[in-house]
């Protein structure tokens, strides 16, 4: 069955009258249609076999952190982030198809931050106010609270289990990054021994700080970049493509407005953004975090360019 008939049905069984599709350019999960019917916009995401570094690895397997995606692990997070207040599209179900199984979700308004700021030509003042925002929604994501860190589940299960330290979380992923990285002869075996143990040591040298008494097991997205959440009338206006999100230390999300959003424009720009994000999560209290902590966001920076 071709997937219009699929999408078709759907919009059947949903009381809703069907006026035309778009196949999107979608991401390395899923298969992305934008439908549109008489009553509203709606997205399809059919979940596809993934593909990294030119290998399956796996069925739904997350290929940054080695967990198992689904649609209920998909359906459960938005569940979660909608409880913090926090802007996430409204899903119509999970449905079996012809085609495989598929989720419904309601098309966010607005455009993600790079296109909506090309339309607003790049000015300044609109992106000032969009990382305001972002201080805003993720501040009410970190007052989230877990018993351990890990992969975020449906039925609010965290796996792995029962891991108190993010330390002892984030080896196995480095592990599983560095044997990609060796694989494509990145490094010649000298600066691959060098990038070792300086990541080594760094583990060493963190690892009494990165236990949960001291840094919160706590909400994060994880891939925070210009293209996976929208905005309209210079505000968020939804989150998206989340599926990955971890229990994790609050510096563990914070890294990527380092690395995606603070630097969109030049350095100069990236400092004031900086502060006006700060400020915007620590309630007007400070514009920057404490030096510690500003530390461990770019050694999370570090390993994300590895």
């Amino acid at each position: 069955m071709k997937v219009d008939s699929v999408i078709k049905n759907i919009c059947t069984n949903l009381n809703l009258n069907l006026i035309d599709i778009k196949k999107e350019k979608g991401g390395s999960n899923n298969k992305v249609y934008s439908v549109f019917t008489k009553e509203l916009e709606l997205i399809f995401k059919f979940p596809r076999q993934r593909i990294v570094e030119g290998e399956i690895i796996g069925e739904n397997e997350d290929k940054m952190f080695g967990g198992k995606l689904s649609l209920e692990r998909e359906t459960f997070i938005l569940d979660l982030m909608r409880s913090f207040n926090v802007p996430v599209p409204k899903y119509y179900g999970i449905f079996e198809t012809e085609l495989g199984r598929c989720i419904v979700v309601e098309k966010i308004k607005g455009t993600n931050m790079a296109a909506y700021l090309k339309n607003k030509d790049y000015k300044l003042d609109e992106f000032l106010s969009i990382v305001k925002s972002l201080g805003e929604n993720i501040k009410k994501l970190h007052a989230a609270r877990f018993e351990s860190f890990g992969n975020i589940m449906d039925n609010n299960i965290i796996e792995p289990s029962n891991i108190y330290n993010f330390i002892d979380r984030y080896k196995s992923v480095n592990d599983m990054v560095l044997t990609i990285c060796k694989n494509k002869k990145c490094f010649n075996e000298q600066e691959f021994k060098t990038v070792e143990q300086f990541i080594e040591k760094k583990f060493d040298f963190y690892y009494d700080e990165l236990n949960i008494q001291k840094r919160p097991a706590t909400f994060a997205i994880t891939d925070l970049h210009e293209g996976n959440f929208h905005v309209e009338n210079s505000v968020v206006s939804g989150f998206f493509d989340v599926e990955s999100s971890q229990a994790a230390p609050k510096e563990f999300e914070l890294y990527c407005l380092r690395f995606f959003i603070f630097n969109f424009f030049g350095r100069t720009e990236y400092d004031i953004a900086e502060k006006i994000f700060w400020k915007s999560y620590y309630n007007n209290e400070k514009d920057f975090p404490d030096d510690l902590s500003s530390k461990i966001i770019d050694f999370f920076s570090f390993l994300r360019l590895v």
